[in-house]
């Protein structure tokens, strides 16, 4: 019997976890929350993103790469 295919979950790097927590230490009133952070680092357009212009921020859409469940675990998770 063949082994039970896994899906693979991208890891994040050092870097990249190190970034999302400078980025949560900058307490910015349009990231409060674990799903703002997550529609952030997906790159996600939301009322909040547009109002702080945070689009144009250097960590937009750093994780966009991944599934949005998954950019949401590890926003819940800083």
């Amino acid at each position: 019997m063949g082994e039970l295919p896994v899906s693979e979950v991208e890891e994040l790097s050092l870097e990249e976890l190190e970034r999302i927590q400078s980025l949560v230490a900058e307490k910015r009133p349009a990231l409060s929350s674990p799903e703002r952070l997550a529609r952030f680092l997906c790159g996600i357009y939301s009322p909040a993103m547009m109002r702080f212009r945070l689009y144009g921020h250097k960590q937009w859409g750093m994780l966009d790469r991944l599934a949005y469940d998954d950019v949401l675990a590890i926003a819940r998770a800083q």
